[in-house]
């Protein structure tokens, strides 16, 4: 009785398990791939939500550069290259930057400098070398970090006709032309996606080449704007 029993034979099972391999294997591939493209699109996400906020504060900050309410503070955009830029304001409008005392101190946040951590940036033309990387925000020559992962810090400075101004400049008379400043950043992941290969070329507003086909992992992102400085010529 049981001879007459129908049941599977050991080619059908081999089948089976073969055609199971193949679908938990095209499963598997399936969400590591997923995984992958979560956790790139995450870092690119992280590394942006950071560092715009940062880009809001550099950006609020030198268009309130030259702030001086009465007069007599002499603010002023101090230094400005194509990867740093140095500015006073006279936030507390008490007419000096430097408190009266006694004893007499600096007054907090009133000399302010953006550039690339010098570790990070050993040749000084803001195209960061050395990782991680950092933007650094100093007052009175203490710097404090304030976006990590900033490869590339590039600034333009444009007169009252949007002309570029050469860097960088050292003549007091062509500081004080500056009228609008063009900030360019180029972020990049903390981590290499091996299944990811960057070629793309980073260009400023004016259309310089800042970072040519890297030819790596990683991810990266530009951010420009224009600043008007709105207490600068006055």
């Amino acid at each position: 009785m049981f001879r007459n029993q129908k049941g599977f034979t050991l080619v059908e099972l081999l089948v089976v398990l073969a055609l199971s391999g193949i679908v938990t294997a095209a499963i598997y591939k399936s969400f590591t791939g997923q995984q992958q493209v979560y956790i790139a699109q995450d870092q690119v996400a992280a590394m942006q939500q950071d560092v715009r906020a940062s880009l809001e504060v550099m950006v609020k900050e030198i268009r309130m550069a030259g702030y001086d309410p009465q007069g007599t503070a002499d603010a002023s955009i101090t230094a400005a290259t194509s990867s740093s830029i140095q500015f006073t304001v006279d936030q507390n409008g008490n007419g000096v930057l430097i408190s009266p005392g006694p004893p007499a101190d600096n007054d907090p946040n009133e000399d302010i400098t953006y550039s690339l951590k010098p570790e990070s940036d050993p040749d000084g033309d803001g195209v960061a070398t050395v990782f991680p990387s950092e933007l650094r925000r100093a007052s009175w020559g203490a710097p404090q970090p304030l976006a990590e992962e900033v490869e590339v810090l590039n600034f333009v400075y444009l007169d009252e006709n949007d002309a570029v101004i050469p860097t960088p400049i050292a003549a007091a008379a062509d500081l004080e032309r500056i009228r609008s400043v063009q900030i360019c950043m180029v972020l990049r992941a903390d981590k290499a996606d091996k299944n990811f290969r960057n070629t793309s070329t980073y260009s400023n507003l004016q259309g310089t080449v800042l970072l040519n086909s890297p030819n790596d992992g990683y991810r990266r992102r530009l951010l420009t704007t224009t600043v008007k400085c709105r207490n600068v010529g006055i």
